[in-house]
């Protein structure tokens, strides 16, 4: 349900509902309001039109600024109404979706307003106003649309070495054939996802080139000893 700036623009057949505004910030807006159009009481009565419209939209709150009051809806801002001249109210409306074009203005320091419509008398506040406001209405209240996860990119499968450097520890081996010498350090290559056995080779002392070890048929092959 709509909350007026002044409850006396609530008509006999809107319900009495609980003021979300204490009557003392009521007042307050009121007076914001009446200094708005002081100096140009002829454009108060659009501004008038424009609120006892609102209780038809659905709940929308009237939040009076210094230079224009805004209509807020349940998700956020929709619409102001700002009295830009002493000849003229702009009806400025969030409209992120369309473009200016025919009645739709485009809109500069207008609060949240991308467009406006320019209502210089109350005949200006007709059909067509009162569908764009409402369709500013519908389009800001509804949730915005639920946020895409971002998809991770799939892993790459690439090579992965283990590398078993052993030099001049106590008890590590490496016979690359099982009647064969043993070999001091031996470093193993085993290529990811393999299913066969290691790839090997060896180096025989710290800081020598490695160089392809024979192929081991046991499996035992290369292991510490």
């Amino acid at each position: 349900m709509c909350q007026p700036a002044n409850p006396a623009l609530a008509g006999p057949a809107e319900e009495a509902a609980p003021p979300a505004k204490s009557w003392d910030e009521m007042r307050d807006e009121e007076k914001l309001i009446d200094a708005q159009y002081a100096d140009r009481p002829r454009l108060r009565p659009v501004l008038d039109a424009v609120l006892a419209a609102l209780p038809a939209l659905g709940q929308v709150t009237v939040q009076a600024r210094k230079t224009m009051v805004s209509l807020v809806g349940p998700r956020r801002t929709f619409a102001v109404v700002q009295a830009t001249t002493k000849n003229r109210v702009d009806l400025g409306l969030r409209l992120d979706n369309h473009k200016p074009g025919g009645r739709l203005l485009a809109a500069r320091d207008i609060g949240a307003a991308n467009l406006r419509i320019p209502l210089t008398g109350l005949g200006d506040f007709d059909k067509e106003a009162l569908g764009w406001l409402r369709r500013a209405y519908d389009e800001n209240a509804a949730p915005p649309p639920p946020r895409r996860t971002a998809r991770r990119p799939a892993a790459v499968l690439g090579q992965v070495t283990v590398l078993i450097d052993g030099y001049d520890l106590p008890g590590l081996t490496c016979r690359p054939e099982p009647a064969g010498p043993a070999i001091a350090t031996c470093t193993s290559r085993c290529p990811a996802r393999a299913r066969t056995g290691l790839s090997w080779s060896c180096r025989t002392g710290p800081g020598w080139p490695s160089s392809p070890c024979p192929a081991m048929p046991s499996r035992h092959a290369g292991s510490s000893r």
